[in-house]
């Protein structure tokens, strides 16, 4: 059996955090060990499971208790660890190894873009962001199975 991740992008405006997207991630074991110890047979130091956050979207709540029992591993990324989760995908000498043909289409595709760059841009350009109120931003995401 097969496990699926589902990740919402969020992002904090103004003291209130807001729903932007559902990403839709390849299947990739990998970058799941990476983001949260998840079929992690590579020996990738992953991030801290969290659990869910008490302050997530309506939308992202929803997602989550739609798959109740079903989904898992529940946590979430913020700004620097997108950046850390994206130097991992980039930093491997042969990421074909590790991440097979999705390393292009999670790293140029499905990680989002906000307000004309991806995510880690929010710690790579914070100049970029603050006109907009634009405080924070996240990752939010559950495994299913």
């Amino acid at each position: 059996m097969g496990c699926d991740i589902h990740l919402h992008t969020e992002v904090k405006r103004n003291g209130v955090w807001l729903h932007h997207s559902e990403a839709k991630v390849s299947r990739n074991y990998a970058l799941f060990a990476k983001m949260a110890d998840v079929r992690n047979d590579f020996g990738i130091e992953p991030f801290l499971v969290r659990g869910f956050p008490e302050d997530a979207t309506e939308l992202t709540l929803l997602d989550k208790e739609k798959y109740g029992i079903d989904g898992h591993s529940h946590s979430w990324l913020n700004a620097r660890q997108i950046c850390i989760l994206c130097d991992f995908i980039e930093s491997h000498e042969n990421p074909e190894d590790w991440f097979g043909d999705d390393k292009l289409m999670w790293y140029y595709r499905n990680l989002p873009y906000f307000m004309g760059n991806r995510f880690d841009g929010f710690i790579k350009y914070p100049g970029d962001w603050k006109p907009y109120g634009i405080e924070d931003v996240r990752f939010v995401f559950f495994f299913g199975n």
